[in-house]
């Protein structure tokens, strides 16, 4: 079971669906109740709860995509530059969807800035503005682009374990994908 979910998401969810896990822990014990619960939409959101998670992700995106551009700024290396900016026009990407899944919903978005991305920004200026050598230098933009890549995918991860319309629900698998990628590379 410990590979399923951690034991505050397993204790929410057999709250929410305590006689569908009855049955299951009766059978073949927490494995089928992992089963089902991973089968289970675990905590249904309403629709103001989805807008507001989704204006949130969208800001997320946002913030990404400065602190994509930003990178590319302190940075020499032209190819560096160019992933560093197609990253930035991606997660710019990323935030327009949202916004529109959101509107969808019947949502508006409201865009806000994102103080702990600013600080993070202003860390990799110091950063890299200490750091002597070219190479040091590219170094610790990519060190902390993937900080930032880190934290989108952690949220991501964190909206997968909630209910969502199809659509929504593929518009983030999408996005948690490509991030995955980003972050792989």
């Amino acid at each position: 079971m410990a590979g399923c979910l951690s034991a505050g998401k397993f204790l929410g969810a057999l709250l929410w669906n305590l006689p569908v896990l009855g049955a299951a822990l009766a059978g073949d014990g927490a494995l089928a109740a992992c089963t089902i619960l991973q089968e289970i939409k675990l905590m249904p959101l309403s629709n103001t709860q989805m807008i507001d998670q989704l204006n949130a992700l969208a800001n997320l995106n946002q913030a990404s995509e400065i602190g994509f551009t930003h990178a590319a700024e302190h940075v020499r290396s032209r190819g560096l530059k160019i992933y560093l900016r197609h990253y930035a026009a991606q997660r710019a990407h990323f935030a327009q969807e949202l916004r529109q899944a959101l509107v969808q919903l019947g949502g508006k978005a409201t865009p806000a800035g994102n103080p702990v991305a600013a600080m993070h920004r202003s860390w990799i200026d110091i950063l890299a503005t200490l750091t002597i050598g070219r190479m040091n230098q590219a170094y610790v933009v990519l060190k902390e682009s993937l900080n930032g890549e880190h934290v989108a995918l952690r949220r991501y991860r964190e909206l997968a374990q909630t209910a969502y319309p199809p659509t929504v629900r593929s518009l983030l698998d999408t996005h948690t994908a490509q991030i995955q990628a980003t972050y792989d590379q």
